[in-house]
């Protein structure tokens, strides 16, 4: 059985909402942007028994320049969105971990590279600034091999202020656990479910 009966009940209790153009929500698609906390959110989810909320693949990183233009209708979305500073250096320091624990995956020759000249954000974010224009030019280099960086918050949101319109709960990473919880009563989940 893929979900247990607890978070079936849930799901069928959930109360009617409607996204900021009025649009009746009957699918909930978690837009999961690298280094916001997705990955964290979706355990707690799991752990929780609530997975089964979301749609199936919600915690995929997919290209929303194909997936939105297709959406189908009632489908409304959720994310997780992170300091830029912070996300960046947590981008960073993913890599240079090679991803490790949960996404482990090797350096490819050009990130080695770029490990074996920066070995802190820091430094990488110092480069840019630097007098040498070398080490600048490296930094360049550096921050357009690393998808973490590079891929800011406009590959996630190709289609602006369109999708704002379809954006039921934007929660901060910072907050998440509580914003967990604002994310389930934005989808309808009446708050004595969430107490038991």
């Amino acid at each position: 059985v893929p979900f247990t009966a607890r978070c079936g009940e849930m799901y069928k209790s959930l109360l009617p909402v409607t996204s900021r153009d009025l649009k009746a929500c009957r699918v909930f698609r978690f837009i999961h942007v690298a280094k916001n906390g997705g990955t964290a959110l979706e355990e707690w989810l799991e752990n929780n028994d609530l997975q089964c909320l979301l749609m199936k693949g919600s915690f995929e990183h997919v290209d929303m320049q194909v997936e939105f233009p297709t959406r189908s209708k009632g489908t409304c979305y959720l994310t997780m969105v992170r300091d830029p500073v912070e996300r960046w250096i947590s981008g960073f320091l993913s890599r240079w971990r090679q991803g490790c624990p949960s996404h482990c995956s090797n350096w490819t020759k050009a990130e080695e590279k770029v490990f074996q000249m920066f070995q802190t954000p820091n430094q990488l974010a110092e480069a840019f600034s630097s007098p040498d224009p070398q080490l600048r030019n490296a930094a360049d280099m550096a921050h357009s091999t690393i998808h973490h960086l590079y891929r800011g918050y406009a590959t996630y949101f190709p289609y602006g202020k369109i999708m704002l319109r379809h954006l039921l709960f934007a929660g901060l990473t910072c907050n998440l656990e509580t914003d967990a919880f604002a994310m389930l009563r934005a989808i309808g989940v009446p708050d004595e479910s969430l107490l038991g």
